[in-house]
């Protein structure tokens, strides 16, 4: 959208979302736009000039912009600079790398030797 049309341009988006829902429902499908989310992408100055979109419609249900929205397992932020995601995922490998640590400390040391415990899993 530019700047100074976003109104006119966020009708455009209303009516082709309204087209999209109506060929869902034609063929047999069913968009569930409640489960949606919409998020306002751009530079800083496109961000601020956009404050004021407070929700978008689509295929008749308002939805609230967002400033962070997770799509397909990657999580997007306004300027795309994906830290959001690089902080989800730096604090999902330290879970899991505690959770491996826990679990190696209940190990015996014949355990942990590589032909024993591939043997055990093959058994």
């Amino acid at each position: 959208m530019r700047d100074n049309d976003s109104a006119q341009e966020l009708d455009v988006m209303r009516s082709c979302s309204t087209a999209v829902r109506y060929w869902y429902l034609s063929n047999n499908l069913l968009l569930n736009a409640d489960k949606s989310q919409a998020i306002v992408l751009g530079t800083a100055n496109q961000l601020r000039s956009a404050t004021s979109i407070e929700s978008v419609e689509v295929a008749g249900v308002a939805l609230p912009v967002a400033t962070t929205l997770k799509s397909f397992g990657v999580i997007l932020d306004q300027r795309l600079t994906f830290n959001e995601h690089a902080t989800a995922v730096v604090k999902s490998c330290n879970y899991h790398a505690r959770a491996i640590e826990h679990v190696r400390r209940l190990l015996t040391e014949s355990a942990l030797s590589l032909p024993v415990f591939c043997s055990r899993l093959k058994a």
